[in-house]
């Protein structure tokens, strides 16, 4: 696998990826193995105050698609929609977390 490590390149060339190929699905395993490496990163006093849904049905998906406004392609075409919630309230259960 290529890495780029080089900074200019990588600023100056990105891009922003408008359609996905939707003959792609990502399965349930992999998508778990991302959210739990993702739940892995650190948050603010280590709360992680986040909360994960996988739209991937094309019903759920066409319920996302009047919110995504300006995105509808990337929501028709992707795989899944993550969904990500953050819980404002999860300093009120700090104790059990800790």
């Amino acid at each position: 696998m290529y890495k780029n490590n080089d900074f200019e390149d990588i600023i100056k060339n990105r891009r922003s990826i408008r359609t996905y190929d939707d003959s792609v699905k990502i399965s349930r395993e992999e998508m778990e193995q991302i959210l739990t490496d993702a739940m892995r990163a650190p948050s603010s006093v280590n709360m992680q105050p986040w909360r994960f849904v996988v739209v991937e049905s094309p019903e759920g998906k066409a319920k996302l698609r009047p919110l995504v406004r300006f995105n509808t392609q990337q929501n028709d075409s992707s795989s899944a929609m993550l969904v990500i919630f953050g819980d404002m309230n999860s300093f009120d259960h700090g104790e059990k977390i800790f």
